[in-house]
């Protein structure tokens, strides 16, 4: 007897069978691969941006999808229209979209005047590792202040100066032994 396994009926699966068989919402499967292409490139900057926090790149969106199939099930999924079908994808890939920043948007949020307030009601955080970053940066700030000949000693962007900064000289530090280093995570089980 020949056993034939059956492929799970996925989301994505059946927009994709929905697609194919009417011609008018073909476009639905077009921009759905599109744009996880290029959402699935976005997102992948957020665990850069937020290292501290749980991840929220394309592998949180490809859980989020499977545990609505879960819940759905194959039989519900099936009765679902490509829209329907469409719009569920869409959302579980840009929900956190809003995550993505650029240098230009964290820039301005550190020139903006209420940033050292802002960062001063960090030091009151109930997470030490807030409180202490918020800290650390107003320590720095009050000593160039006490250093600078600046008229606006408000300015906190320097702080963000000093991050970029380090990340390019960790990036430049790490880029030559990136190779020897992936050896020794993969022959001596280092922790990255």
């Amino acid at each position: 007897m020949i056993y034939k396994f059956m492929e799970k009926l996925t989301l994505e699966k059946h927009l994709e069978i929905l697609c194919n068989e009417e011609k008018d919402y073909e476009i639905l499967h077009s921009i759905w691969s599109l744009n996880k292409t290029n959402l699935s490139k976005g997102l992948k900057l957020i665990p850069s941006i937020y290292p501290n926090y749980s991840v929220h790149d394309e592998t949180h969106s490809n859980k989020i999808i499977d545990s609505i199939e879960l819940l759905l099930g194959e039989e519900r999924i099936e009765k679902l229209s490509p829209t329907d079908t469409f719009l569920i994808l869409m959302a579980c890939y840009t929900h956190d979209i809003g995550m993505i920043l650029t240098y230009k948007v964290i820039e301005k949020k550190w020139q903006d005047n209420k940033m050292k307030s802002t960062i001063n009601s960090f030091t009151q955080s109930q997470d030490k590792v807030i409180a202490d970053a918020a800290n650390l940066i107003l320590s720095f700030q009050k000593a160039d202040q006490k250093n600078s000949k600046k008229t606006d000693k408000d300015n906190l962007q320097w702080a963000l100066k000093v991050k970029n900064a380090v990340t390019i000289l960790t990036a430049e530090l790490f880029r030559s032994d990136h190779a020897q280093m992936s050896s020794t995570y993969m022959t001596e089980n280092e922790e990255f």
